[in-house]
């Protein structure tokens, strides 16, 4: 864990089984095309903590991680 990203560490302390339990009562992915719940939360939540304004701020955001979007989960 010393290795990783603090956003990643962040990650961690998410219960991804109630995340994905909610997500499947409430059929949240059931018309997704091309991006889940689970990523769209990981943007989100980015966005947040990085204070982005606009959907532009957080595209760019999201490009400058380029290789590290993997290590997010998305």
């Amino acid at each position: 864990m010393k290795n990783s990203h603090i956003f990643a560490q962040i990650l961690q302390y998410i219960r991804w089984e109630a995340f994905e339990n909610i997500v499947q009562k409430y059929s949240g992915d059931h018309a997704a095309k091309g991006i889940s719940c689970r990523s769209q939360f990981i943007t989100m939540l980015f966005a947040y903590i990085s204070g982005a304004d606009s959907l532009r701020e957080i595209t760019q955001g999201m490009a400058m991680q380029g290789g590290n979007l993997n290590h997010m989960g998305i």
